[in-house]
């Protein structure tokens, strides 16, 4: 793999339309976007929105390197110089504002606010806490620091806000081993947890923390009160977050014991659903009202459905034989994925309605990656040792037709294929005489 994409911004990940198997759109060059004076290896979409695509020239895969825009259309350069600021990550704030990080060191990073339009930099900020990522958080930014203890090499992650000039709203450091933040923008808060030490969430303007777990007195399963065996961290126990479009979500189960509660924006809890869990054990996010789930029925098989995050009752659920993993796919569709006699094998299911779509097979080396308005698209390979990068297909949800795979089969030293923001991009490297490219595809 050349490098992962930037994280997502608080929504769930929708991409252009891509009906049939995608094509070149436009290419650029390091030469062409960037005219680095230092040979570029990589050259890398960073953030991308409906206007434009922010790409970054790089000699390897962690130094920071230029930056400039292109016009989302035709690739061309929408400013007359790169930045002078070199980075290594950049968000697009919903306002129309660019900020950019670049690690310094392990301990320090420089954030820089942009002129979207001509790559300007009229405010800078430092952050001393770690290497950082940048993400969108609204009108504002999100860096997430992580600096790890050379001798435990436990992690401590700290969160730090801006406004989209500049301007820090807040910072919290977390307690050690707890980060992975997912954030959702009409939920204003920001989930972050681990599966040992537990989870918090914060609010997302402000930075109060409106949960923490190691204060919770009324952790319980349904049938009771705590007790030691209950306790987070415990063989038998796990705690999971997600931010919601209303609130937040928190499970605690202590195995067979369920329990779901509900939050809204403020931290009040208003819901609370017995038999039910959260079914990732990684903090997750959706700007939606409806939260995928998993547990026993009263037969105690088990099942997955989904939840309303505004009125608290479990809308709909299906019955499996071994559940392994329940997702939210781009807000409009649950995916339920059941172990087969080969791989699993995926349940599209309309998440509003409960209505069942197709039921298709899949490997162990496919997930889900993005989803088009009306095509699911899932990343993996159908066998482990098939060259090149990963690849990317396309399913209807309704019939489980392949709408379209791209696969790459040239060395994965060599090229890969991403989603950043909105678009589907092929990136080659340098090789011999030829210049790193970035391909647009649609």
């Amino acid at each position: 793999m050349l490098g992962a994409p930037t994280g997502e911004h608080g929504e769930d990940p929708i991409i252009r339309v891509l009906p049939t198997q995608p094509e070149p759109l436009w290419e650029t060059s390091e030469e062409l976007a960037l005219g680095s004076p230092e040979p570029a290896t990589y050259v890398i979409p960073l953030a991308a929105d409906d206007r434009m695509v922010i790409a970054g020239a790089s000699s390897d895969l962690t130094s920071a390197g230029g930056v400039v825009a292109l016009d989302q259309t035709n690739g061309r350069a929408l400013w007359r110089n790169p930045s002078t600021f070199l980075a290594s990550d950049c968000a697009l704030s919903r306002d129309r504002r660019l900020a950019c990080v670049a690690s310094v060191s392990d301990r320090q990073t420089e954030v820089a606010f942009l002129e979207a339009a001509t790559g300007a930099v009229p405010a800078t900020a430092t952050v001393r806490s770690g290497r950082s990522q940048i993400v969108r958080a609204a009108d504002g930014f999100l860096v997430t620091s992580v600096l790890y203890d050379s001798v435990s090499y436990r992690a401590t992650t700290t969160l730090t806000a801006f406004e989209s000039d500049g301007r820090q709203r807040w910072t919290q450091v977390l307690p050690e081993q707890i980060g992975d933040p997912a954030l959702s923008e009409a939920g204003d808060v920001i989930v972050v947890g681990d599966t040992e030490a537990g989870v918090r969430v914060l609010s997302l303007p402000t930075g109060d923390v409106l949960y923490d777990s190691a204060a919770d007195d009324e952790l319980r399963g349904p049938g009771g009160a705590a007790g030691d065996d209950d306790a987070q961290g415990s063989a038998n126990t796990w705690i999971r977050v997600a931010a919601t479009g209303t609130g937040f979500a928190v499970s605690h189960t202590v195995y067979p014991r369920r329990s779901l509660r509900l939050f809204d924006r403020q931290g009040i809890e208003h819901g609370l659903l017995a038999d039910l869990e959260l079914p990732n054990g990684r903090p997750t996010a959706t700007e939606g009202a409806l939260l995928p789930v998993r547990g026993e029925n009263k037969s105690d098989r088990p099942i997955a459905g989904a939840v309303s995050t505004v009125n608290g009752k479990l809308l709909w659920s299906v019955e499996g034989n071994i559940v392994d993993d329940v997702s939210l796919l781009g807000g409009r569709y649950v995916g339920v994925q059941a172990l087969a006699d080969v791989g699993y094998r995926w349940t599209f299911i309309e998440a509003a309605s409960g209505v069942a779509g197709a039921t298709i097979p899949m490997s162990t080396h496919q997930r889900y990656k993005a989803f088009d308005g009306t095509r699911l698209i899932f990343e993996g390979d159908e066998e482990q040792d098939e060259p090149g990068p990963r690849a990317l297909v396309a399913y209807d949800p309704q019939s489980g037709e392949q709408a379209w795979r791209l696969k790459e089969t040239r060395d994965a030293d060599d090229v890969d294929v991403q989603i950043v923001g909105p678009y589907l991009f092929v990136l080659e490297t340098r090789s011999g005489r030829s210049l790193p490219t970035m391909t647009r595809m649609g």
